[in-house]
């Protein structure tokens, strides 16, 4: 029984310094989520998808955001994007794809620019989620009763939305947008 006892704690041991020596553990920047994200809330906290986030190498469910999106490209997507946020969020759309419980924004060559994810809410506070992610960053209010918590990182944006209890109710992450309409956003959000 003895033997069995140390036989199965060196299995453990074994495991767990091949699974913290490969690639993408090691590194940490990439991260692919898949399934429903409304009912779960542990991956926003952990330090793999907080890393992850913060080099832009987030898949969620096969799909990336793409680096940078021109004004232009976002022209004929963004009204459709407006309506499914302020009026409608059940639109139907070409450039609104919905897999599980995430939504998918895409410019008018089809590419992602933009993800949201609903998470469980009521586990993790506006303060926990500064706290994860860093004190650079910039809050708006832009619907009633919800705020925003934005990160601008190299090539991407994202967001935390809390509800008026200050509770984390979703996450997107959502391209650069380039050019003067680029500008204008950064300064609108974060006075650059």
């Amino acid at each position: 029984m003895k033997r069995l006892k140390i036989l199965l704690i060196s299995l453990i041991v074994i495991l767990s310094v091949i699974g913290f020596s490969t690639p993408v553990n090691a590194a940490g920047y990439y991260y692919k989520y898949k399934g429903y994200s409304g009912n779960n809330y542990q991956f926003v906290k952990s330090k793999s998808f907080v890393n992850a986030v913060k080099k832009g190498k987030v898949t969620v469910n096969g799909r990336t955001v793409t680096n940078k999106v021109s004004g232009l490209s976002l022209e004929k997507s963004s009204s459709a994007m407006i309506k499914y946020a302020l009026e409608n969020n059940k639109l139907k759309s070409k450039y609104i794809v919905r897999k599980y419980d995430t939504v998918y924004f895409l410019n008018d060559n089809l590419k992602t620019y933009a993800i949201t994810m609903p998470v469980k809410k009521g586990k993790i506070t506006k303060k926990e989620f500064i706290k994860i992610y860093g004190k650079n960053n910039s809050e708006t209010q832009v619907i009633e009763n919800e705020t925003s918590v934005y990160y601008k990182f190299k090539n991407h944006y994202f967001e935390g939305l809390f509800n008026k209890k200050n509770q984390l109710i979703g996450i997107s992450l959502s391209a650069h947008v380039s050019g003067q309409f680029g500008k204008d956003i950064d300064e609108m959000l974060f006075g650059e």
